[in-house]
């Protein structure tokens, strides 16, 4: 169950296909490291790549 407070929102800048699905490109003011998880829309996703 997701019980942290929304720290920010963040903005779907492109929505690339893969062969196992969609990859999420996203802008944030927080910082994102590799295997950290986000909620999206209810969906808890992980961060595969952090902030370049």
């Amino acid at each position: 169950m997701f019980t942290e407070l929304i720290k920010t929102y963040s903005i779907i800048v492109d929505v690339l296909p893969l062969s196992s699905g969609i990859k999420l490109c996203i802008t944030s003011e927080l910082r994102s490291e590799v295997g950290s998880s986000i909620s999206w829309s209810g969906a808890c996703l992980t961060v595969v790549v952090g902030n370049e």
